[in-house]
């Protein structure tokens, strides 16, 4: 009984406006599904290592940036560093004088703004332009330390990441040893008493 009414409703169904319609619009569907391959492996086709370095690098100096904060910064509460973005974070921070981070910002600037850029746009590209900034003012501290020249784009931002953030991390933990609960501002009146005192 169970497989008549069953038999019953597929013979409902295959002779439906439905079947019918989508039979009549074969050509249609295929069309549809041939263009969705098209533009899914175009965008398989894009240089996922170099846009998987950009993020990579992003998230790499975010994380020692947030750290350097809730430490230089003891006033800044959680809440307040979470509610903010990455450009608002290296807006407010606050650096030590003569701190390679002045010279370098502009580099940390560029990779947000690239890091914006192929993060919601599937259509971006990265330009040429997009990372000179990162090497004009990260390139000749690169070159002054006797370092090759990077070989690619990707090697650049390897290498700009792990100086921006080992400059964070040294930042982070001079401050824990030496200004304590009071963070940058003790870590300032340290600096400034050891620079005037004779040493013993």
């Amino acid at each position: 009984m169970q497989k008549m009414e069953s038999d019953e409703s597929t013979r409902s169904l295959m002779n439906s406006a439905f079947v019918r319609t989508m039979l009549n619009d074969a050509d249609h569907h295929e069309q549809c599904v041939a263009a969705f391959n098209g533009e899914y492996l175009a965008y398989l086709g894009k240089d996922r290592e170099l846009i998987g370095q950009i993020l990579l690098s992003h998230l790499i100096i975010e994380r020692f940036l947030d750290r350097y904060l809730e430490i230089a910064n003891p006033n800044l509460s959680v809440k307040q560093r979470e509610r903010m973005g990455f450009a608002k974070k290296w807006e407010i921070k606050r650096l030590p004088p003569g701190s390679l981070l002045e010279l370098h910002g502009a580099g940390v600037v560029a990779l947000n703004a690239l890091r914006n850029k192929v993060a919601h746009d599937l259509s971006a590209h990265v330009e040429p332009s997009d990372v000179e900034p990162i090497k004009s003012c990260f390139g000749p501290w690169h070159f002054a330390s006797g370092r090759p020249e990077p070989l690619s784009d990707i090697h650049w931002l390897v290498a700009f990441t792990q100086h921006i953030a080992f400059v964070l991390d040294s930042l982070t933990k001079g401050i824990v040893r030496y200004g304590g609960a009071d963070g940058l501002d003790g870590y300032e009146a340290w600096l400034i008493e050891a620079v005037r005192t004779p040493a013993r």
